[in-house]
């Protein structure tokens, strides 16, 4: 996780391990972390999870990164929409472009939409806001 975080960020975002999940954690959190062992679920904030040994974020975390990054492009309205449908940004759909690499994406409103890695042909969708849904979708229709 920490690797995943330093590519945006310098700074400390506090978390516990449980497992193969990170949380977000408070001070308290912390302290009683090293006198009380504490049940994954009353953590509270998922920051994400290894999965065959690759860190997968969670949006929380990219929302917690954002404020703290200058990693971020800005897409117009209509690449936003397409973006939180799963698709790549055309890099003429590119607004405001400060990075390299791997990115957050942002809209014209700096709400964070996901993140994504920048490429010659624009940014390729990684992750974003709308993947919740498509999963969702996906498990309804399996019932």
């Amino acid at each position: 996780m920490l690797e995943f975080i330093r590519r945006f960020t310098q700074d400390t975002i506090p978390y516990v391990k449980r497992g193969n999940r990170f949380f977000f954690a408070t001070p308290e959190v912390l302290a009683a972390e090293h006198t009380v062992k504490i049940a994954p679920f009353s953590l509270g904030l998922p920051l994400g999870g290894k999965k065959n040994g690759i860190f997968m974020p969670s949006l929380p975390l990219l929302t917690l990164l954002a404020p703290h990054t200058t990693q971020k492009v800005v897409i117009t309205d209509k690449a936003a929409w397409l973006f939180l449908c799963g698709r790549n940004v055309a890099a003429a759909s590119i607004v405001k472009r400060a990075a390299e690499g791997f990115v957050l994406v942002q809209n014209k409103q700096d709400e964070n939409l996901g993140y994504g890695q920048l490429t010659k042909d624009g940014v390729r969708n990684l992750l974003d806001r709308g993947d919740y849904l498509r999963r969702e979708r996906k498990s309804s229709k399996a019932l």
